[in-house]
């Protein structure tokens, strides 16, 4: 349960950042 916990948060941030990633890559 608590590397579940873990895990989740981290892979949320990572679409996050993903997500950002091609945001960036568009506006430039």
């Amino acid at each position: 349960m608590v590397v579940e916990y873990f895990i989740k948060p981290n892979t949320l941030d990572h679409s996050v950042l993903e997500s950002i990633g091609v945001c960036l890559r568009v506006l430039s």
